[in-house]
């Protein structure tokens, strides 16, 4: 965290270094009944003095009015752009708070609802959240010359002015940065957290994902998003970049796919730029002329001498509160999900495509069923010591309940994931002589021409192994498959290529994004799993393949191995396939080229691996 000397456009705190003397100290200690908020879920602005329900969670009425307010001002300014904060922070900061009723105005419509419904970090995406948070001064409820709008014992006082009143507001502003990268399945977001990671300072983020984003083309995209509370939100799209419909709200947004990250990097520094400077235009600049409400502090009428039952709110209507927020957090992100995938951006089987616009039907209405038995929990609930209104709360919280108006309880994340993995483990590549000079190649993984204990040998391809026209060693190429339930699991495939024995490159590692004859960084060492010539070529050549040697269980990532003769008959199949093609959602990626020989034929032949696009 940055503290910057963020001073208040006045010559006479310029004079004294910017040090305010107001005659009070905010470290002043606040009873147990404060209640501080971000004003979220509040249609209109609060007025000092006015009333707060705490069974509703609600504003209530003007109750007192003071004809001066104690002003405090501030100077501080706290950059977080140097690490990411949590999720659960940043949607307190934004108002929508886990456990609070404004959690519900997440479907609102509003920027900054958007703007919160956007800050997903779960299996599917990494979110990394950045905040610039300014703070002006505090205008505080002068006690001492207040004027009564409702008098104190009124009968009706609870329902005018609830249970405490708004005793000050703090003024300020903030500008959001959301930089989110969503992935087409949990194999694709694993795979990004192994090689890259989840957290970078805000400046280097754009340029860290850039190094590795040839491996997750059609895998992955990035959304950034920008929200602005506080000056002038209008300008931010002009400043920034970037755009949206609620541009002019102070929200916007812009797309990038992992072939084309510099826009994305643009606007991330342009934020950065604009959040950290005091010049004129600047963010902070716009603050002095037009400051918002940064947080609200409620207090018990008890500090102004008004004497009211105390109220709480019974325990099961807190249990079935927490209730029907885990089930509306998780519609939320259901519904948020189908629009990153009808967004176009990633990798969708067209039997899910289909289904997208049913299920984003079918999550609003949840949502609004889900809204709805809120409101008996919270709008509904006049007298928490209500029995029966009580009961209308817990009633309606229950699955059997909610589905009987129309709630679908099967909407859940696992309907969405992109997971087209072949249910198999890989097991290491070899080579084994058929005919002529012996040239066998061991399987890295056991040290022999074999497969580990629980794999089967599969060929993929037949191929001459010295330098001359004629076929006089032949040898054939196998890679090992096992069940994805095999003991021990499988090992990792992140790439293969094919070599001169001298660094240069036949064939790029082109599926882990290199453009040479090398594992990049975080793709572990090369292995070395078969020999011969090349197609056309009397050159020799080394085929390897990229592996960390980590054993775990699971599917494999890759979609088989086959080869593809150009004029001959001199191709195998896949044995995933029984062609020389990928399954669906997966693209063939050349590891060799080599002088194919299979059924007798001898053409030239490419080898090809299954690169997964989910």
């Amino acid at each position: 965290m940055t503290k910057l000397p963020f001073c208040l456009a006045t010559a006479a705190l310029a004079l004294t270094g910017c040090i305010p003397d107001s005659g009070e100290t905010l470290s002043t200690h606040e009873s147990e009944s404060d209640i501080p908020t971000v004003p979220a879920g509040i249609e209109s602005a609060g007025v000092l003095g006015q009333g707060r329900n705490v069974v509703t969670e609600e504003l209530r009425g003007d109750c007192v009015r003071s004809a001066t307010t104690i002003n405090i001002p501030l100077q501080e300014a706290s950059l977080r752009f140097d690490s990411s904060l949590l999720k659960e922070e940043a949607s307190e900061m934004l108002g929508f708070s886990m456990d609070a009723k404004a959690r519900y105005k997440l479907v609102s419509g509003s920027a900054r609802a958007k703007f919160s419904r956007s800050l997903t970090n779960n299996s599917l995406s990494v979110g990394m959240f950045y905040v610039a948070d300014y703070r002006m001064g505090i205008e505080r409820l002068d006690q001492g010359n207040l004027q009564w709008l409702v008098q104190p014992g009124a009968a009706d006082w609870l329902n005018r002015c609830g249970d405490h009143f708004l005793h000050q507001r703090e003024r300020g502003g903030q500008l959001y940065l959301l930089y989110r990268i969503d992935f087409s399945s949990t194999a694709a977001r694993q795979d990004f957290e192994g090689s890259v990671g989840v957290s970078f300072p805000a400046g280097e983020v754009n340029a860290t994902l850039t190094r590795q984003s040839s491996r997750f083309v059609n895998r992955a995209s990035v959304h950034v998003e920008a929200f602005q509370v506080g000056g002038d939100v209008t300008r931010l799209s002009s400043i920034l970049g970037g755009g949206g419909a609620d541009a002019n709200a102070g929200r916007v947004i812009i797309e990038c796919s992992m072939t084309n990250l510099a826009p994305c990097g643009t606007f991330m520094q342009n934020a950065i730029n604009y959040a950290s400077s005091q010049a004129a235009g600047s963010f902070s600049d716009s603050l002095r002329a037009n400051p918002a409400d940064r947080t609200y502090l409620f207090k018990d009428w008890s500090l102004l001498g008004v004497s009211i039952p105390v109220r709480t709110v019974p325990a099961q209507v807190k249990n079935a509160r927490a209730a029907l927020r885990q089930l509306f957090d998780g519609q939320v992100e259901f519904a948020d999900r189908v629009a990153v995938l009808k967004g176009g951006t990633l990798y969708v089987p067209p039997a899910l495509k289909s289904q997208l616009t049913g299920y984003a039907s079918a999550a609003q209405l949840n949502l609004a069923i889900l809204t709805d038995a809120a409101a008996a929990c919270y709008d509904q609930l006049l007298d928490p010591s209500n029995a029966s209104q009580v009961a209308a709360c817990t009633s309606g919280v229950t699955l059997s309940s909610l589905a009987s108006v129309g709630y679908d309880t099967s909407l859940t994340m696992d309907k969405l994931v992109v997971d087209l993995r072949q249910p198999f483990a890989f097991g290491g590549m070899y080579q084994v002589t058929v005919s002529g000079v012996q040239h066998d190649v061991v399987n890295p993984f056991t040290g022999t021409t074999s497969c580990p204990a629980g794999f089967t040998a599969s060929p993929y391809g037949q191929s001459v192994a010295d330098r001359t026209w004629v076929p006089i060693s032949t040898v054939n190429h196998y890679v090992c498959l096992a069940p994805d339930s095999v003991a021990g699991g499988g090992w990792d495939f992140t790439g293969a290529f094919q070599d001169n024995g001298n660094g240069g490159a036949f064939v790029a590692n082109t599926y882990a994004g290199s453009t040479g004859a090398s594992c990049p960084a975080g793709t572990g060492a090369p292995q070395i799993h078969g020999w011969g010539r090349i197609s056309g070529m009397s050159a020799l050549s080394n085929h390897r393949f990229c592996s960390t040697g980590t054993r775990s269980p699971g599917r494999m990532t890759i979609g088989g191995v086959f080869q593809r003769a150009t004029s001959c008959a001199a191709s195998y199949p896949n044995v995933l396939t029984g062609t020389t093609s990928c399954p669906e959602g997966f693209s063939e990626v050349a590891i060799a080229n080599v002088q194919g020989t299979t059924n007798g034929a001898n053409c030239g032949a490419t080898q090809f691996v299954c690169k997964p696009r989910f």
